[in-house]
C-alpha cells in the first residue's frame, strides 16, 4: 500500500511539478511583455569619448599584496602540512605495529 502511494506520489510530481513550472514561466513571461522595456533600443553608435585607462582601471583594479601576511600565511600552511605528515607518519606506524 505505501509502494503504491509512493508511486503515485512520484508520478504526480514528476507530471505536476513541470506543468507547474511551465505555468509559473508563461504567466511571468506575459507579465513581463506587458510592462515597458528597461533599455532603449536603438541602431545609433556610441559616440561618446571613453577613458580606456578608467575602463582598464575599472576592469582590474589595482592588486594591494601584502607580502607579510601571504608569507605568514605560507608558513601556516607549511606547518599544517608537517602536522599532518607526523600524524600520517604516526599512524602508519601504529597500523604497522598493531596490523
Amino acid at each position: 500500500m505505501r509502494l503504491a502511494v509512493m508511486l503515485l506520489l512520484g508520478v504526480a510530481m514528476y507530471v505536476g511539478v513541470p506543468m507547474l513550472w511551465q505555468a509559473l514561466m508563461v504567466a511571468k513571461v506575459n507579465e513581463m511583455s506587458g510592462k515597458p522595456m528597461d533599455f532603449p533600443v536603438s541602431n545609433e553608435p556610441i559616440t561618446a569619448n571613453i577613458d580606456t585607462a578608467n575602463l582598464i582601471a575599472a576592469i582590474n583594479p589595482p592588486l594591494d599584496f601584502n607580502v607579510e601576511e601571504a608569507e605568514a600565511f605560507g608558513a601556516q600552511a607549511a606547518a599544517d602540512r608537517t602536522m599532518r605528515d607526523i600524524s600520517a607518519a604516526q599512524d602508519a606506524a601504529a597500523t604497522a605495529r598493531y596490523p
